[in-house]
């Protein structure tokens, strides 16, 4: 690892630091210091480690594009739950899989909201790793079998049969997305089953729009979406909601 005053180190901190400046001028100091007490709030709660980010450039990886892939950061934790809460009770049997799992704060949230089957996938070893020590410490959860995470190129996961539920917080993009979202739509055509996507800070949600997904529920604030729920064409409703 380089010291503080190597290049590397150095560059790193210059992008924390834009990242800072844009979450400030989006969101104002009021709600970043909201969003960031949410984020404290709930480690302390389940006495996790979640919240600090962690940039791909410094982890192992053994498959998956590092081109594709977006750092890790653990999803607003308020947010994830606005959503969660708007998926259908029957929704709760299905499986729920946290694409880019990370430190494992989706799975986490998943349990939270009730579901009893959950698998992580991360490409990242060192991720993963930190992600099964956040489940394995976590208290005051629903009783639940403990979550396994897959260490593996999101892009070749096949989801498991049945209902699913795929949560993704902004985890990769570009052809690794473009993949998944095959998969995705090839699952709910083959197994003729129930499925919702999760898709929080949705930076390409035109890849399931232009091939028919429909956005069953979305988040938005002053004009920017913040998240949504998406299901294929086949299962859909016809009315969809906007959350302000």
């Amino acid at each position: 690892m380089p010291d503080d005053s190597s290049p590397g180190t150095v560059a790193l901190g210059l992008k924390y630091a834009r990242f800072a400046l844009h979450t400030l001028q989006t969101n104002g100091w009021r709600r970043t210091m909201v969003n960031f007490a949410s984020e404290i709030a709930f480690d302390l709660k389940y006495g996790t480690r979640t919240w600090l980010p962690h940039d791909l450039s410094r982890l192992e990886t053994t498959a998956g594009s590092k081109t594709d892939g977006v750092q890790y950061q653990g999803t607003n934790p308020k947010l994830a739950r606005r959503l969660l809460s708007q998926l259908p009770c029957e929704s709760r049997s299905a499986h729920f899989v946290d694409y880019g799992c990370g430190k494992g704060r989706g799975l986490l949230l998943g349990i939270e909201a009730g579901f009893q089957r959950l698998t992580g996938v991360e490409f990242a070893p060192q991720l993963a790793v930190q992600g099964r020590a956040n489940l394995a410490r976590a208290k005051r959860l629903p009783p639940v079998q403990t979550p396994s995470i897959e260490v593996m190129d999101a892009a070749e996961y096949d989801p498991p049969p049945g209902p699913l539920v795929a949560f993704l917080y902004n985890p990769f993009r570009g052809e690794t997305l473009e993949r998944v979202v095959q998969n995705l739509t090839r699952h709910a055509a083959q197994s003729r089953t129930q499925l919702w996507v999760v898709y929080v800070n949705p930076q390409e949600l035109d890849r399931f729009i232009r091939i028919g997904w429909r956005i069953d529920h979305e988040i938005q604030r002053n004009e920017t979406l913040l998240g949504v729920i998406l299901t294929p064409p086949m299962i859909s409703s016809q009315s969809s909601a906007v959350a302000k």
